[in-house]
Protein backbone atom coordinates (compact mmCIF):
# COMPACT_ATOMS: atom_id res chain seq x y z
CA UNK A 1 0.00 0.00 0.00
CA UNK A 2 0.86 3.65 -0.12
CA UNK A 3 0.27 4.51 3.53
CA UNK A 4 3.16 6.56 4.90
CA UNK A 5 4.20 7.83 1.48
CA UNK A 6 4.76 11.57 1.15
CA UNK A 7 2.14 13.68 -0.61
CA UNK A 8 3.94 16.46 -2.47
CA UNK A 9 3.08 19.69 -4.24
CA UNK A 10 4.12 20.21 -7.86
CA UNK A 11 7.41 21.69 -6.60
CA UNK A 12 8.09 18.63 -4.38
CA UNK A 13 7.27 20.17 -0.99
CA UNK A 14 5.87 17.50 1.35
CA UNK A 15 2.39 18.55 2.42
CA UNK A 16 1.01 15.34 3.97
CA UNK A 17 1.57 11.65 4.56
CA UNK A 18 -0.76 9.21 2.80
CA UNK A 19 -2.96 7.30 5.23
CA UNK A 20 -5.88 5.74 3.34
CA UNK A 21 -8.21 5.80 0.37
CA UNK A 22 -11.95 5.68 0.00
CA UNK A 23 -14.39 5.07 -2.81
CA UNK A 24 -15.66 8.19 -4.52
CA UNK A 25 -18.48 8.98 -6.91
CA UNK A 26 -18.40 11.59 -9.66
CA UNK A 27 -14.71 12.30 -8.97
CA UNK A 28 -12.34 13.41 -11.72
CA UNK A 29 -8.54 13.52 -11.57
CA UNK A 30 -6.55 15.15 -14.36
CA UNK A 31 -9.73 15.26 -16.43
CA UNK A 32 -10.48 11.56 -16.11
CA UNK A 33 -13.06 9.80 -13.91
CA UNK A 34 -11.72 7.83 -10.96
CA UNK A 35 -13.46 5.53 -8.49
CA UNK A 36 -11.31 6.32 -5.44
CA UNK A 37 -9.82 9.24 -3.53
CA UNK A 38 -6.60 9.25 -1.49
CA UNK A 39 -6.48 10.78 1.99
CA UNK A 40 -3.53 12.09 3.98
CA UNK A 41 -2.56 13.68 7.28
CA UNK A 42 -1.19 17.20 6.86
CA UNK A 43 2.46 17.67 7.81
CA UNK A 44 1.51 20.71 9.94
CA UNK A 45 -0.66 18.47 12.14
CA UNK A 46 2.12 15.87 12.45
CA UNK A 47 4.66 18.54 13.43
CA UNK A 48 2.24 20.03 15.96
CA UNK A 49 2.02 16.64 17.65
CA UNK A 50 5.77 15.96 17.51
CA UNK A 51 6.84 19.29 19.02
CA UNK A 52 5.75 18.61 22.64
CA UNK A 53 6.08 14.81 22.63
CA UNK A 54 9.14 14.09 20.45
CA UNK A 55 11.21 17.27 20.59
CA UNK A 56 14.43 15.73 19.22
CA UNK A 57 12.67 14.34 16.15
CA UNK A 58 10.77 17.61 15.65
CA UNK A 59 14.04 19.58 15.72
CA UNK A 60 15.72 17.14 13.33
CA UNK A 61 12.86 17.42 10.81
CA UNK A 62 12.91 21.22 10.90
CA UNK A 63 16.68 21.34 10.38
CA UNK A 64 16.55 19.15 7.26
Amino acid sequence: GSSGSPVCTDDWRVMALHRSWKAGQNVRFQGKPTAWVNEGTQIAAILEHLKPYHTTLYTEILSA
